[in-house]
């Protein structure tokens, strides 16, 4: 499944994905005041997951967005 989160601040640090299934990633933004991000992720069993992506700005602090998917 791929998931696209963008961010934009004044000093993104970072995204972090949380997938719902004890899964997660971590994307270094270095810094920038934009970032569009792809992740990829394989769910193993079916069901209901809420995805969870943080981004942490220096400037702004954290800010998270939240969905849920369904996986059959």
């Amino acid at each position: 499944m791929l998931f696209v989160a963008d961010a934009q601040g004044g000093s993104l640090v970072g995204l972090q994905i949380d997938y719902g299934d004890t899964n997660s990633d971590l994307f270094s933004a270095a810094g920038a005041r934009t970032a569009r991000v792809t992740f990829r992720h394989a769910y193993q069993q079916p069901g209901t997951f809420t995805v969870r992506v943080i981004v942490t700005d220096a400037t702004a602090g954290q800010k998270e967005a939240t969905t849920e998917v369904r996986v059959n």
